[in-house]
């Protein structure tokens, strides 16, 4: 009798840190211009509904992430390019690739800047 509770209490402790391995998953990818040159610095925001995490690309422009299961929004943003908005699904015990493509952002066509040359 001793040795059942025993066993009943060792596996509830045990049962929500299982759990918790069990359902989350890794994202990791690289983020790129259009001539496929990684971009540095370049900030990529998971939002999810029971989390929300970030991450910098490393300095060989990669990352890798480990997330709770679920839906995310992601948001990729660097200087000079615009913001790359994806949704993405992390599955429970797995390994995704996310890599995303970044466009520059337009200059904004106006006046020439003093001691500038504008063509």
């Amino acid at each position: 009798m001793l040795a059942a509770l025993v066993c009943l209490l060792l596996a509830a402790l045990y049962a929500p840190a299982t759990y918790a391995q069990e359902s989350s998953g890794t994202v990791k990818g690289i983020v790129v211009d259009w001539q496929y040159a990684r971009i540095l610095p370049t900030t990529i925001v998971f939002v999810g509904t029971s989390a929300k995490k970030e991450v910098r690309l490393d300095h060989e422009g990669s990352y890798e992430i480990e997330l709770p299961a679920g839906d995310y929004l992601v948001k990729a943003t660097a200087p000079g390019f615009l913001e790359r908005r994806i949704r993405f699904r992390v599955e429970p015990n797995g390994m995704r690739t996310l890599n995303m493509m970044l466009d520059v952002r337009p200059m904004k066509v106006g006046k020439c800047p003093r001691g500038s040359l504008c063509l």
